[in-house]
């Protein structure tokens, strides 16, 4: 069944951010090894992080303007733990099929601390713990081209929220613990009915413990037009989303009135091969339609928007003109809206820009030595969340857009030690933006990292 591989990864993350109280500082490592024995193969992968970050701003609500006002806090700090992992393990029964079984787990530990200042006793302390555990099967089953995969799946999910705080005198002391678990069962198909058609269908059945049963079916269809050297494609699918225990329990953006998100989606598009792979374009059209959307509302608190439309383009083009140069460029436009507001509102969804754009290019400068340059932008987006800075300026509308260069670079070690160095420069312009209004994104931003390999 071919060599196995396995691979390591670690980095470390220290930045002083944009100004006063924004420096972070993390250490971040991630594993994978495949080890195949006779007909079996085992794989197995594993993820840990560990970030400490100080939250320059708060927001205090001023009696005597009615107004929301972001302040400078000198001791809001978040310390954020992850660790997840995976085994997956295979084994090939006669031709054409073969039996899978996966489990995974994560666990993730957030402490958030706005310890007392201004001469007052007012401080936020939380303590959430949340943890999660996925345990599936499936059987792949494969006759010429038509292929066929049927599954089950379990997964559970658990949190556990301290809340201490205090705010002009009274104080408070929350505790929740709470848990959710979902089964599925699905099937999905492909078929090549002749040399210029291909046919994907699937449904996926789920019974969960919050939210009850529902199955989604999904439906694709291409046609190859090998003379011009392209493909079409189209689409249908449905899907249930359920709140994740952080929409739901996240200390002050969750709510537990949620209802889950459900939605229709059509696509449409074309991607096209030319000049031997040399040259690649691909477009997109999508529409979906949901119901009960889960999105932030002004205050940053998950909430369903009722019915909304999301529907837009996408691009993308490639081209090689050397081995060793290549060009990428991508586009995407979007119009997100809710349905049923009343006339003259402003009915454009949040967070979601019209426009995304962005362009890049990947050197071999030398044996062993890859560079990349990459530019994106942005366009503005829609936030209702009005408020004055700390500078006094009120920050009304839109979120402005932006442009940002990032530049990159990998070094083989492989003359020394099986290793590859990475390198980043984020933001290498040093351009002042916000992603989130009020909250400017880090300035330039250096990333040195080492990535072992076998």
């Amino acid at each position: 069944m071919g060599a196995g591989s396995a691979g390591a990864h670690a980095s470390r993350l220290s930045t002083e951010g944009s100004g006063a109280r924004d420096a972070y500082t993390g250490v971040s490592g991630r594993f994978s090894a495949d080890v195949p024995r006779g007909p079996d193969r085992f794989r197995v992968s594993g993820i840990f992080t560990r970030g400490r970050k100080e939250i320059p701003y708060d927001f205090r609500f001023d009696n005597s303007d009615f107004l929301f006002h972001e302040v400078v806090d000198p001791n809001q700090t978040e310390t954020d733990r992850m660790a997840a992992g995976s085994a997956s393990y295979a084994r090939a029964i006669g031709r054409g099929l073969s039996l899978e079984g996966e489990v995974s787990g994560l666990s993730g530990r957030i402490e958030f601390d706005n310890d007392p200042d201004g001469g007052t006793n007012d401080h936020v302390h939380t303590d959430l713990d949340n943890t999660r555990g996925i345990a599936s099967i499936r059987a792949r089953v494969s006759r010429g081209a038509a292929q066929a995969i049927f599954g089950a799946e379990y997964r559970g999910e658990q949190v556990d929220r301290v809340d201490d705080s205090e705010f002009g005198g009274f104080g408070s002391t929350t505790h929740v613990d709470r848990g959710v678990n979902a089964r599925a069962l699905y099937a999905q198909a492909h078929v090549e009915p002749g040399e210029r058609v291909l046919l994907d269908a699937g449904i996926r059945l789920d019974d969960h413990s919050r939210y009850g049963a529902t199955g989604v079916p999904r439906i694709a269809l291409g046609v190859v037009a090998h003379e011009i050297g392209v493909k079409f494609r189209g689409g249908y699918g449905r899907a249930f989303t359920a709140p994740t225990l952080t929409d739901l329990y996240y200390p002050g953006y969750g709510s537990e009135t949620l209802r889950p998100e459900r939605s229709r989606t059509w696509e449409a598009g074309a991607d096209g091969a030319w000049l031997r792979g040399r040259l690649e374009a691909r477009a997109t059209w999508h529409s979906t339609r949901f119901t009960d959307l889960i999105q932030s509302n002004s205050f940053y608190v998950a909430d369903n928007v009722g019915s909304a439309r999301i529907e837009g383009e996408e691009y993308s083009l490639r081209l090689a003109p050397h081995p060793r140069l290549a060009l990428r460029a991508r586009a995407a436009h979007l119009v997100a809206k809710r349905l049923g507001a009343p006339e003259g509102s402003d009915n454009r969804l949040t967070k979601r820009p019209k426009w995304r754009a962005g362009v890049a290019a990947d050197l071999v400068a030398a044996r062993g030595v890859t560079t990349t340059a990459a530019l994106r932008w942005v366009d503005s987006t829609v936030d209702p969340f009005d408020f004055y800075d700390p500078d006094g300026r009120y920050l009304s509308g839109d979120t402005p857009g932006y442009a940002a260069l990032d530049l990159g670079g990998v070094v083989s070690l492989a003359r020394w030690v099986p290793a590859e160095l990475r390198l980043k420069v984020g933001n290498a312009l040093d351009r002042h933006y916000s992603e989130v209004k009020g909250f400017p994104a880090r300035g330039r931003a250096f990333t040195v990292g080492v990535t072992f390999v076998k």
